[in-house]
């Protein structure tokens, strides 16, 4: 096996060199690969196409910056593409078939696919009048038409005889024999599958252990990303497969690393309820405390998912229950709260979570219970934890802001608990009349009247339900409040009616209702 220098790179830890082995595909085709002298083609170089004239294109492939790179031969002369400029150069190899075994076929899996070099492979782009050969580099084809370089996302693979092992194929089913046979025939141990996932991400998620293990014995990249970012370690913490994550952090995988999603392993396990993988990446010697980012997002995730069993593996870790997202500024409280988790709030409330914490839009957990309109989980508050009374200034909060999102089942189950439906904003001074009014929300209107709300009360700016139903062009619940009996005439502060309310701001529809209730301007 043949050992080559790709790179020599510096990093914080010092100068990281960087070898790979010629080995697997890249090895077993590799001595396919010809040099060209005196313009002589050899006899079975495989055909990329040919032109309407019947000049033949060939697969070539010529050296540029250390690599070798992908292309077409034609007029002896390898065109190869770098980025979105296109190359010619004339010292080159072709790729010989003698064999007969190479096809073209559309790209579905790299299993049997040709290599270039390492990771990338032969592709065309079939045009009208020839095919463009280049390499297929992070799932697009790219190739050289003239000096300029393009790629495309539709191409067809270069693909040879199908291998008697194969290291990813091995992995799927488990097949620790294969696995071996696949390695001593000098398979890549990092070879990628159609979505970038190597043989230990594939192994790692259906949690095969000796297939783990034989895959690091053999140095496989324990913190290799797929397509999507996903590390194994990630992979096996989703799936709740915690053998394997012990075996993985052991070998030095990076709890750390995050996906595309901005999740990771314990962000993930957290997510999916996997409580034991939870416990072990929680004691990894990898983390510094309960107080850092990582666990604190898992932890609300956990929340946010309904996940009790998890919030419970955090908490007796010592992770504090009022600990806040830094971006919403949400508790765990608030998340389950939101999500309709009622299990989940009981749990948090066995560690007294702070009830008065607002997030950054101004909700409290009991708001969001309110605004998520379900009453199994106000339930939870008022009479499952006894944690709120309907005399508590948070539980007008929440009626007022079921009304304001027009919430009819938590309105009408905070109603009967007796809470205040004349209690107002200390900020504005709403009401929950004036906030169903002024947003159109008619069935919570109708609730509101018949439990007796003040029609005519006023907020901080002197104005009435009517009036703001009135300036808002909210005709529905205009209507219901001159049924109930509203007074079309009171002035606000600044000495307008309902009705110069909706003449000032053009609205016809409430205008002309309020005019046919007799209203003055």
């Amino acid at each position: 096996m043949a050992i080559r220098l790709v790179s020599i790179r510096a990093t914080q830890l010092g100068i990281f060199v960087l070898f790979i082995a010629i080995s697997g595909a890249f090895g077993q085709y590799e001595e396919s690969w010809r040099r060209v002298s005196n313009g002589n083609v050899p006899a079975g170089t495989v055909s990329g196409g040919a032109l309407l004239d019947g000049t033949p294109i060939y697969v070539c492939r010529a050296r540029y910056r250390g690599r070798w790179v992908g292309g077409r031969l034609l007029s002896n002369r390898c065109y190869i593409a770098d980025g979105r400029r296109g190359r010619s150069e004339t010292n080159f190899e072709v790729l010989v078939d003698g064999a007969g075994e190479f096809r073209w076929n559309r790209f579905r899996t790299l299993d049997y696919a040709i290599p270039v070099e390492d990771d990338r492979y032969v592709c065309r782009v079939p045009a009208s009048d020839e095919g463009f050969v280049g390499e297929l580099s992070n799932g697009r084809c790219r190739y050289a038409v003239g000096e300029s370089g393009e790629s495309s996302s539709v191409f067809e693979i270069l693909e040879g005889r199908e291998m008697s092992a194969d290291v990813i194929r091995a992995s799927e089913n488990g097949d620790l024999n294969a696995l071996r046979a696949a390695i001593r025939a000098g398979q890549l141990i990092d070879k990628r599958n159609s979505v970038g996932r190597t043989a230990l991400m594939i192994a790692a998620e259906k949690g095969s252990d000796a297939i783990v293990e034989e895959l690091i014995a053999n140095r496989a990249a324990v913190n290799a990303v797929d397509d999507e970012g996903n590390s194994a370690l990630i992979l096996a913490s989703r799936e709740g497969k915690e053998s394997t994550v012990g075996k993985l952090l052991g070998e030095g995988a990076d709890p750390l690393i995050a996906n595309r999603s901005g999740q990771t392993a314990l962000t993930a396990s957290a997510a999916n309820g996997q409580e034991d993988v939870v416990r072990v990446l929680i004691n990894d010697v990898s983390f510094t405390g309960m107080d850092v980012p990582n666990s604190i997002n898992a932890f609300l995730e956990a929340a946010r998912n309904g996940k009790e069993d998890v919030i419970e593996v955090f908490l007796e870790s010592g992770m504090d229950v009022n600990v806040e997202d830094s971006g919403s500024g949400r508790t765990a409280l608030m998340e389950a709260a939101a999500g309709k988790h009622g299990d989940t709030i009981k749990v948090l409330f066995s560690k007294n979570p702070d009830l008065e914490m607002i997030d950054e839009q101004g909700f409290s957990a009991l708001q969001l219970a309110s605004i998520a309109d379900s009453d199994k989980t106000l339930k939870v508050f008022f009479e499952e934890t006894g944690r709120v009374k309907q005399s508590d200034p948070e539980a007008q909060r929440a009626l007022r802001a079921a009304a304001r999102f027009g919430k009819r089942d938590s309105l009408e189950y905070l109603i009967k608990r007796g809470v205040d439906v004349n209690s107002k904003d200390n900020y504005n001074g709403f009401s929950a009349l004036m906030w169903s009014a002024s947003e159109g929300h008619e069935g919570a209107t109708e609730l509101l009247i018949r439990a007796r709300a003040d029609l005519n009360a006023v907020n901080d700016q002197g104005e009435t339900a009517l009036m703001l139903a009135a300036a808002h062009s909210k005709s529905n619940t205009l209507k219901e409040l001159i049924s109930a009996g509203a007074d079309l005439n009171l002035r606000d502060k600044q000495g307008r009616t309902a009705l110069a309310w909706a003449i000032l701001h053009d609205h016809d529809d409430t205008r002309k209702e309020l005019e046919k209730a007799g209203a003055q301007r």
